[in-house]
């Protein structure tokens, strides 16, 4: 199997401290974009060529629940201060929620997010790919592809 970086290069690496201390909304931000481009690349390497079918398995994935719903599973794999992160993440105050969700459910996937943009920015895609792997291995979308 051919493991591919499918996140991009261009972002700049910070310290551990200096993402401990940020707007943890910002991390969440940042969570989000990268999550979202893991999935996208997964769904384009079942459904190439149709783009209807793209967005519709990219949005079961992306949205605030499903998102939540992997948050058991994360908590399993990550270290202390990625937990620390979950959890500053998770009682963030949220000024919206997405009228597909509770507050409960959207504050667990900001956590989530929150983790995500965390380990990002920290330079550690590699580490970010392999805990997305991990949540996602027994779906349709995880593990790795060799396209």
């Amino acid at each position: 199997m051919v493991e591919k970086n499918i996140l991009p290069e261009f972002n700049k690496v910070y310290t551990k401290e200096y993402l401990m201390n940020c707007n943890i909304l910002s991390l969440s931000f940042v969570g989000d974009a990268v999550h979202t481009m893991y999935i996208r690349d997964r769904v384009f390497s079942l459904f190439p060529y149709k783009n209807n079918e793209l967005h519709n398995k990219a949005s079961q994935y992306c949205k605030a629940p499903a998102q939540a719903d992997l948050v058991n599973k994360l908590q399993e794999i990550i270290n202390e201060d990625e937990l620390f992160i979950y959890k500053k993440g998770k009682t963030s105050k949220v000024n919206s929620i997405p009228k597909n969700c509770d507050l409960f459910t959207y504050q667990k996937a900001t956590g989530f997010e929150a983790v995500i943009g965390y380990i990002y920015l920290l330079g550690d895609k590699q580490r970010v790919i392999d805990i997305l792997n991990e949540l996602y291995k027994e779906e349709s979308i995880g593990g790795n592809n060799d396209n």
